[in-house]
């Protein structure tokens, strides 16, 4: 090595294996005394020790070695276009050829790729940190007997870490997903802790039929006491009034037991309210139910059924006058109901 060279044009540590492309000002070659004074093989010569000495270590440089200078060249006539294929390179002190253009282009990609590497790096340290940190909160809750959903996001354990370990509240081992407080309703839960009200349970659907099944928690949730008494009431079947014949009350609890809605006393009081609004019978109004395959009575749905074209009268303390086509519906319609309802509440084909 001599003191005589220049120094190394580009860092020792340059690697630029693995770029698949390497910057080509067009202009400033076409404008090159190589463009305009080579012949063909002197310029492919010349381009292909470029493209080698991208991939060398140090990126950029050649090694001064006449046997390895004349592979990389791909040349068959090497030594007839080695001085114009390597025009402009320089020896330096490392003891490599380095061209200054190249070398340049060169050093600017390495600082992009070290930029890029510091990026990467960064991210994987950040990375690595956020696993610490969930890990630690974890391990927290763990201490605290909760056990942490998984793949829980670092903003939910914190909030779980504020209420089971800072908020000192008391916690079991759990392996649900969530410690997240329930969003259903008091109401709700009483049923399933009942065992009762086959058709309130969760997960099961009701088709939505205004007669009354309703949870009345839905419509007032803020009394608790009365609350308790509707659900007490909404949760056990209801029993038979004295005006509604029996044969026509077990054929209406069979067909309510086919749509997995029980009638509950919450819901006979609705049909019994739409029924006098239609200027039915209860009776009457259950038994229309029947024939027409309905869960519920509603008086709107029987004035279109019936094409009065209009809205039940009465509404308010001012029922229709049951001397209608339907008073005594039970008997027009004995058909139906003769040929009996057997003792599992099912209805006949």
């Amino acid at each position: 090595m001599s003191t005589d060279l220049p120094p190394p044009m580009t860092p020792p540590d340059c690697n630029l294996r693995g770029l698949p492309w390497m910057p080509l000002e067009t202009g400033r070659l076409l404008d090159s005394d190589l463009f305009l004074l080579s012949t063909g093989d002197e310029f492919k010569a010349a381009v292909a020790l470029w493209c080698k000495s991208w991939n060398q270590i140090p990126g950029g440089s050649l090694p001064s070695d006449e046997r390895l200078l004349e592979a990389l060249s791909g040349s068959r006539s090497w030594k007839k276009v080695r001085d114009m294929a390597m025009r402009g390179w320089v020896k330096c002190s490392d003891g490599r050829l380095y061209h200054p253009v190249i070398a340049d282009l060169a050093v600017q990609a390495w600082d992009g790729r070290q930029v890029h590497m510091e990026g990467v790096d960064a991210k994987k340290s950040r990375q690595q940190r956020w696993r610490e940190q969930l890990k630690e909160l974890s391990a927290r809750l763990r201490d605290a007997g909760v056990t942490p959903p998984a793949n829980a996001s670092k903003t939910e354990l914190e909030r779980l870490i504020s209420l089971h370990v800072d908020g000192h509240v008391d916690a079991q081992p759990s392996t649900k997903a969530s410690h997240a407080p329930s969003t259903r309703d008091a109401h709700e839960t009483a049923n399933k802790g009942e065992g009762q009200g086959q058709g309130e349970r969760q997960g099961e659907l009701i088709p939505p039929v205004p007669d009354g099944t309703a949870p009345p928690s839905r419509v007032s949730r803020q009394g608790a006491s009365a609350g308790d008494g509707a659900r007490k009431r909404s949760s056990a079947e209801a029993t038979r009034p004295d005006d509604v014949e029996e044969r026509v009350w077990n054929a209406f609890l069979a067909q309510r037991k086919a749509k997995r809605a029980p009638l509950t006393d919450i819901a006979l009081e609705g049909i019994a309210k739409e029924a006098k609004a239609a200027g039915l019978s209860l009776n009457d109004a259950i038994a229309y139910s029947c024939s027409a395959g309905w869960q519920g009575f509603n008086a709107g749905w029987y004035a279109n059924r019936e094409g009065s074209g209009r809205a039940p009268s009465g509404g308010h303390g001012q029922p229709r006058s049951n001397a209608g086509r339907h008073s005594g519906f039970t008997h027009e319609h004995s058909d139906y109901y003769d040929q009996g309802v057997p003792d599992d509440g099912s209805i006949p084909a």
